[in-house]
């Protein structure tokens, strides 16, 4: 069990504006349902889902829903190039066949 992190009053200020805005993109944004987490120093702080799993049943998206992550992984993978960059393990610049002989996309 992860050790639980105090939010800050700043954090429950953001929780708050967060809440508002996801409620309003699941209602109003074409957006049937969505999941946001937010974690701190490795730790969840935020968990929260917001619109419908199934419309037609009104039945509501929850954080033990399942959903499709789709092309928000390549956000995910920049972001950890981009830190691993930071520590020194490689340079942006370098060629991508630097850490790869053969990279996946080249078939």
């Amino acid at each position: 069990m992860p050790k639980k992190i105090a939010a800050s009053h700043a954090d429950v200020i953001a929780f708050d504006v967060l809440d508002k805005w996801f409620e309003f993109r699941a209602k109003y944004g074409g957006i049937p349902g969505l999941q946001v987490a937010i974690r701190k120093h490795g730790t969840p702080i935020y968990s929260k889902a917001f619109g419908y799993a199934n419309m037609a049943k009104e039945r509501p998206y929850t954080p033990r829903h399942a959903g499709h992550i789709a092309s928000h992984s390549k956000m995910f993978t920049a972001c950890a190039a981009l830190q691993l960059a930071l520590t020194g393990a490689f340079s942006i610049n370098d060629p991508v066949t630097s850490a790869c002989a053969r990279p996946p996309c080249a078939t």
